[in-house]
């Protein structure tokens, strides 16, 4: 087969525009394994196209971006403790320097409603 090289890069780079799109969302998956084994497959068949030597400039891309992808989901995963916070649970005690580099005391905001926004990302 002469486009395998390029057929794992379409592989992979699809599946990376999807889990990029799910973060964006901020819907990515618990687990990245089905997003992982996608890239695996794409990796492969770059390995292929490299082992057979047909000259598929496509073929590097495909095991690196792929290399890229797998290292980053598999290092840059965030753990999510037992302390979760649910909407209408009670905010937890925090102190955190302001933007002004001024101690906060969660204990400040007793009484009022409040929204806390978190942002996160994930790789």
């Amino acid at each position: 087969m002469e486009n395998l090289g390029i057929i794992g890069l379409v592989i992979v780079v699809a599946t990376m525009v999807r889990w990029f799109w799910r973060a964006w969302q901020v819907n990515v998956p618990k687990t990245p394994y089905g997003f992982q084994a996608m890239v695996g497959v794409g990796f492969v068949l770059g390995l292929l196209a490299l082992n057979q030597g047909s000259g598929d400039a496509f073929a590097p891309w495909a095991v690196g971006v792929a290399l890229a992808f797998l290292y980053l989901t598999a290092t840059g995963a965030q753990k999510v403790g037992d302390s979760m916070v649910n909407v209408g649970d009670a905010m937890p005690a925090f102190t955190a320097p302001d933007d002004n580099g001024e101690e906060f005391d969660s204990a400040s905001l007793a009484g009022s409603r409040v929204l806390l926004k978190f942002f996160r990302g994930h790789w």
